[in-house]
Parts: structure tokens; C-alpha cells; sequence
């Protein structure tokens, strides 16, 4: 093989590899842009949903706080502890199944 054909099968060969990774690029520009748009009706209406369901919670853990700094007997004391501590359990429960409803979603949208 001389030199000039060597050059030319290199040129080729860099031209071809060139190609390759340019449509490797676009392929992960393409990519990145589907990852940052937004989901549509299913995003909007998981928001909604974690919305809907976080802010009653934190209402009953929030005014059974607020009953606490009030006087209450003994027996008072032990149902609002109750209150406040059952709340702030489903809370958490509530926030760890979206959690997890929001990590399957996030898998079915990157099966191919």
C-alpha cells in the first residue's frame, strides 16, 4: 500500500468516524431536549394530584401544632399528640408513594 492510498483510507476512515459521532450528538441533543420539556397533562395533573393531597395533610399537622400552644387537660393533650403525630406520619407516607409514582413515570418515559 503506498502513502497516498494509506492517506486516503485514513481520510476516509476519520470522515466516516466524523459522521458517526456527529449523529451520535444530535442523538444526544435530541435527547436532552425531550428530557427538559415538560411532560404535558400527566406532569400537570401528578402536581395537581401531590398538590391536592399534601396540603390537607399539612393542614392537620399544622392546626394540631396550633392546638398544642393552647391550654388543654391531660386527655386533651394525649389526642392532639395523637393528631400530630399520626399526621405527620400519612405526610410522610403520602410524600414517599409520590415519590415513588414519580420515579415509575420517569421509567416508563425512558423505555424506547
Amino acid at each position: 500500500m503506498t502513502v497516498k492510498e494509506y492517506t486516503g483510507n485514513l481520510e476516509s476512515e476519520v470522515e466516516k468516524r466524523t459522521m458517526e459521532l456527529r449523529h451520535a450528538m444530535d442523538n444526544l441533543s435530541t435527547m436532552k431536549d425531550h428530557a427538559e420539556t415538560p411532560r404535558g397533562p400527566k406532569v400537570n395533573s401528578f402536581r395537581t394530584c401531590r398538590t391536592r393531597i399534601r396540603t390537607p395533610m399539612n393542614a392537620v399537622v399544622g392546626f394540631g401544632d396550633l392546638l398544642k400552644q393552647t391550654k388543654l387537660d391531660n386527655v386533651q393533650k394525649d389526642y392532639v399528640e395523637t393528631i400530630c403525630s399520626s399526621g405527620e406520619l400519612l405526610l410522610s407516607l403520602i410524600n414517599d408513594i409520590l415519590d415513588i409514582s414519580k420515579i415509575e413515570s420517569q421509567k416508563q418515559r425512558w423505555k424506547i
